[in-house]
């Protein structure tokens, strides 16, 4: 039971920290920077929140005029 209920805490933890997740939380002030966090980013994704970034923003819907 407890291996299973660390699966399951480890697979939520990464469900949540999604590239996109990670970006808006930044964006927003949510994340700061830590050890753990900076852990998390490295292992999935090979960067820390500390690294510096860019955003390229595409919008594919239509403009509505009033």
């Amino acid at each position: 039971m407890q291996i299973r209920e660390k699966m399951r805490n480890e697979y939520w933890l990464n469900a949540s920290f999604t590239v996109e997740n990670l970006l808006i939380g930044c964006m927003n002030g949510q994340y700061q920077p830590e050890n753990k966090l900076n852990e998390i980013t490295v292992r999935t994704y090979g960067f820390t929140v500390e690294d510096p970034c860019g955003m390229f923003i595409l919008w594919l819907g239509k403009i509505l005029k009033k």
